[in-house]
Parts: C-alpha cells; structure tokens; sequence
C-alpha cells in the first residue's frame, strides 16, 4: 500500500466527488440490486478519514482511513 508497507488503509476517489471524508461511511464488500440502493449489508464500515492530497485538474483524492477495514 505504500512504500513502507505498514497496511496504512488509504481509499483513492475522484476529486469532484469531495465534501468533509471525515464525515463518509466507507463500505467494503457492499452489494445492492440497484445503483442508488442501500439494501445490501452495512457490517463491514469505517467511518471517518482524512484527506491526504486532492487535485482537481488531475481529479484524484487519496484519504486515509481512521482505521483498517
């Protein structure tokens, strides 16, 4: 995940996408029947991260998680 391979957990997004990470829901493992559904399985969530580096021209963030899924 990075160059000292600590497991650090980071979650690269678009740009365009960005409010405040820290207040996001992360899901892993997350199915649903629709695109905009909330139906499948919530067990497996981080809430909380902090925002590494944005660029909008390259509309890329990197956030770190505030803890491993």
């Amino acid at each position: 995940n990075n160059t000292a391979n600590d497991g650090t957990p980071y979650f690269l997004t678009a740009n365009h996408c960005l409010g405040n990470p820290n207040t996001w829901t992360y899901y892993f493992n997350h199915e649903s029947s629709t695109c905009s559904g909330s139906s499948g399985p919530t067990s497996m969530s981080i809430s909380g991260g902090n925002l590494l580096v944005a660029d909008g021209g390259a509309d890329v963030a990197l956030i770190e998680l505030s803890s491993a899924p």
